[in-house]
């Protein structure tokens, strides 16, 4: 994990992250953790842009490091009219990377086994529902043949309203998933066997379940956990403001790079300010709103709760047992849950209005005007914050070890305000004679 923070104003944009990933074994089981990973990078030796990475630490087994700097030597002294064309640049040359081949790779492998284990768990969690409402009368075997096939339908039928419902990735329109899938049967058939060892799936329910674990790899909401993180921030040759893109990306999925939208952040005259936290945001956030997230979480479900069905029951009970009629209990609870949903919404309303008021505004304010050296101390101290958090807790230190900090500027482009080595740099002068040798 990790936690890194881009903060902008007029004058230029502050980027800081941490040191430390976290290496799970390969039995799954353990993990290790290391505070000495680069996530900060300029992605061009000549302009004023810069990239920072967070999750994965590699793309497709290929670590980001190694695909950022070999991106910045094809790029060249190669200028962009403005920052997103950089962004798609980057996206364009992340794509060629894989080439497609006949067999499945390991983030087709991957994302294979998660919509099946979603099919599974879901599955299990429905056929434990339903012997608990059966009960034990009968034989356990009898039962769940009874049975299986019901469930294996209504879970095929849920998932197929959540693919329904949701947003599919235009990157992801040309992909070949259920082609590829049955061209490679065999390596599904082994994936199956690993997820579906204890469940006995007729055929063609297992042809429904495949199609739709293929139709799933077009959609944002099946983004897998080894999915990464990149923050392009800085300025196209033609803006005289910072902006930033961000966007994830997953891998090479059935012949689509598989990402999501990019999300552009412009400073101008609307918005003379940002703070944006990634990764571990729980911090940060908690500075910028006065309150920790998951807390304010809390009280507004609370609210809710209250409102919309805590004390309209309260009353209902009260009533029945003071012999009211059932026509008359049900106008006034209709009417509570009714009036219950309005104040929620008029509470959170407020509360989120006084966090903006008297913590976000005032401290975006601050940031519209401070200088360059300012910004890349707060984004610094801010990435410190979440370190300390991390390590005053029980939990393991997933924040961690030497900041790297830089700041980008339309006049002196990429600053490194600090930045670690693995070398001793006065040992090693041949490194920054060669930096732009050829070039």
């Amino acid at each position: 994990m990790t936690t890194e923070v881009s903060i902008m104003n007029t004058q230029a944009v502050a980027l800081a992250a941490d040191s430390a990933v976290t290496i799970q074994t390969g039995d799954g089981n353990g993990q290790k953790i290391f505070n000495t990973v680069n996530k900060l990078f300029m992605l061009s030796k000549y302009h004023p842009v810069g990239v920072m990475i967070y999750g994965s630490a590699a793309y497709m087994g290929t670590p980001w490091e190694t695909i950022i700097k070999v991106f910045r030597k094809s790029l060249g002294e190669d200028r962009k009219d403005c920052l997103e064309e950089y962004a798609d640049s980057f996206i364009d040359y992340v794509s060629n990377i894989y080439s497609d081949s006949q067999e499945l790779n390991s983030i087709e492998i991957n994302h294979i086994k998660n919509t099946l284990n979603i099919f599974h768990n879901d599955l299990v969690a429905a056929l434990e529902q339903s012997l608990k409402d059966i009960g034990t009368k009968e034989d356990a075997t009898k039962l769940l043949a009874r049975i299986l096939n019901y469930q294996i339908d209504q879970v095929i039928s849920s998932m197929s309203k959540e693919l329904d419902g949701a947003d599919s990735l235009d990157c992801m329109a040309e992909n070949n998933a259920s082609e590829k899938m049955q061209n490679n049967s065999g390596q599904v058939d082994v994936i199956w066997g690993q997820v579906f060892s204890q469940l006995p799936i007729p055929d063609d329910r297992k042809a429904k379940i495949l199609d739709l674990s293929a139709r799933a790899a077009g959609f944002g909401e099946f983004f897998s956990k080894s999915n990464s993180g990149i923050v392009i921030a800085g300025f196209g040759d033609k803006e005289l403001f910072p902006v930033q893109v961000k966007c994830n990306i997953e891998g090479y999925l059935f012949g689509c790079l598989k990402h999501n939208a990019r999300k552009v952040t412009k400073i101008g005259e609307r918005q003379r300010a940002v703070v944006e936290p990634f990764a571990q945001r729980d911090v940060i956030s908690n500075f910028m709103q006065g309150v920790d997230p998951s807390f304010f979480t809390s009280i507004k479900e609370s609210f809710q709760f209250l409102s919309e069905s805590g004390y309209p029951e309260v009353v209902e009970d009260v009533l029945k047992r003071n012999g009211v009629s059932d026509s008359v209990v049900d106008s006034v609870v209709s009417e509570l849950v009714s009036r219950g949903k309005e104040h929620s919404v008029e509470i959170i309303q407020k509360l989120d209005l006084h966090s903006r008021k008297w913590h976000v505004d005032p401290i975006i304010e601050a940031v519209g005007f401070l200088p360059k050296e300012e910004l890349a101390q707060l984004a610094e101290s801010l990435v410190n914050l979440t370190s300390v958090r991390r390590k005053m807790s029980t939990n393991a230190e997933t924040v961690g070890g030497p900041v790297d900090v830089a700041v980008i500027s339309k006049g002196d482009g990429f600053i490194w305000i600090q930045r670690k080595h693995y070398f001793e740099p006065k040992l090693n002068d041949h490194f920054f004679k060669n930096y732009y040798k050829g070039e």
